[in-house]
Parts: structure tokens; sequence; C-alpha cells
């Protein structure tokens, strides 16, 4: 009911529930409390999680990796870094061991600070205690490593995960292919479009006007046309339409070239 209620964005609802067990029963335990803060801290209301944190505490209720990592994510979120890293500390005094979730939390905390070379020290961590990296692991330390110009790595982290039989999903793809277009491989980015589109997912969102220009100046009105042909196969006219103008504009900058060579 309360994972239901918060999911249905009814948070006064839930928290009134929440109330209610404590008063009739029966009373919250550990992933009660879990569920309300993992809740509170993905709307970025910490206060309010920060107190039923507390409150979690005095009555007891056995803390584990789960409600820290909750805390954790949105501190970061939040950018109160100093408190994220006093409860990561508090963690290791208790003797409770990371699991997956919290080295995602702290890779993305390495994100909003910047430090590329202290998430992949995070990421090499988590490989070496076992844990398996997720889809969201690989999609941060890409989108990192192209935010902080080293798209080397952002590239040697997409072959990493296929390597490891990590399926990419729309994010991964988005990601990839943006870097691809920043590092001016337009043309690889295009195959990587198909192949998003042949699998009936959705088009990424990218800087299309670079990509157009980069087959502009190449004279390719033959990419834009087949890819206009596929987006409007999977029912984005929008884009679709965008394309075709591009091809128009190019096979008439064409004749008009070869008119005036005459």
């Amino acid at each position: 009911m309360l994972g239901g209620l918060f999911k249905g964005r009814k948070k006064d609802e839930a928290l009134k529930l929440f109330g209610l067990m404590k008063i009739n029963g029966p009373y919250p335990d550990s992933k009660s409390y879990t569920i309300v803060i993992r809740a509170l801290s993905k709307l970025q209301k910490m206060e309010e999680a920060s107190k039923f944190f507390a409150e979690m505490q005095e009555h007891g209720s056995p803390l584990d990796a789960a409600v820290y990592t909750c805390m954790i994510t949105g501190y970061g979120n939040t950018k109160k870094l100093d408190k994220a890293y006093v409860l990561l500390q508090e963690m290791k005094e208790k003797g409770i061991p990371h699991d997956c979730r919290t080295y995602n939390a702290l890779i993305k905390v390495m994100m909003v600070l910047h430090k590329p070379d202290e998430a992949t020290k995070l990421f090499e961590k988590m490989s070496q205690c076992g844990f398996q990296p997720t889809i969201h692991t690989y999609n941060m330390l890409m989108k990192l490593y192209f935010r902080a110009r080293n798209p080397e790595m952002g590239f040697a982290i997409w072959d990493q995960m296929a390597r490891n039989g990590c399926c990419p999903d729309v994010n991964s793809y988005t990601v990839f292919i943006g870097g691809l277009i920043r590092e001016g491989r337009s043309e690889e980015a295009c195959a990587y479009i198909e192949s998003m589109i042949d699998k009936g997912m959705k088009a990424p969102r990218f800087d299309y006007n670079k990509f157009l220009a980069d087959f502009s100046r190449a004279g390719r009105p033959d990419i834009f046309e087949e890819l206009a042909a596929k987006m409007k196969h999977a029912g984005k006219l929008d884009i679709s339409d965008v394309f075709l103008r591009r091809s128009q504009k190019m096979k008439t900058r064409v004749k008009i070239r070869r008119v005036l060579s005459k």
C-alpha cells in the first residue's frame, strides 16, 4: 500500500497511512521505513527523509545498506555531499557493507562532483567485491567520461558493457550516440540510430543540428532519406520530416552547383 501510494504520486495519503500504522498497528518495520525514505529522497525532500531516518534509529529498527543508499542518493541529487560522506563513514563504522546500489549511488555522487577518476576507482572496487555492474552503472560512467572530454574512456565503457553481456537500453544508446556525434563520427552514429529503430526503440535525443551539418558537408542526402524512411516506419513523423527537408535542401544545392559549373 505504501509503495503503491507513492508510485501513484499520493505522498500525503502514503504518509497518513504510515502514521495510522504507528497508532493502530502493525508498527512500521525496516522495510516500511525504507519505502518512505526512498520515496522522499526521490522527491528530494531530504529534510523529511532525514526525520524518518532518525526516527527509524530511535525505535531500534535495523539499518541496512538499502536505507543508507536511499539517503546517500538523495543527498547526492541535492548536492549535499558533506551529508552523503557522513553517512558513508557511518556505514563503515557500523560494519554495514556496500551493495551494488550503494556503489551506484557513490558513482552518481562522483558525477555531481565531476570526478571521473574517483568514479573509475569505485567501479573497479565494485567489480573486485563481486558486484556485477548494472546498465545504470555503465550509463553513468559513459555520461561522466563524455562530459569530462574523455571520449576514449566513454567508448571503452560501451565496449566493456557489450563484452559483459549487458544489453544497452535507450539511455545507453542516447549517451553513446551523442558522444560519437561530438567527436565528429556521425556516420558511425547513424548506424547506431538505425540499430535503435530496428529494435523498436525510441529515437534518441541528441544534437541533431551537428549531426545534420556533418552529413550536409559530406554531401550525403541518401543518408537522410534512409533515416527519414526508418523514422516514419517507427512512427517518428516529426523527426522524419526534419531529415526529409534536409535531404531536399541538399539536393537543391547540388543542382544549383551543377548549373553554375556549366
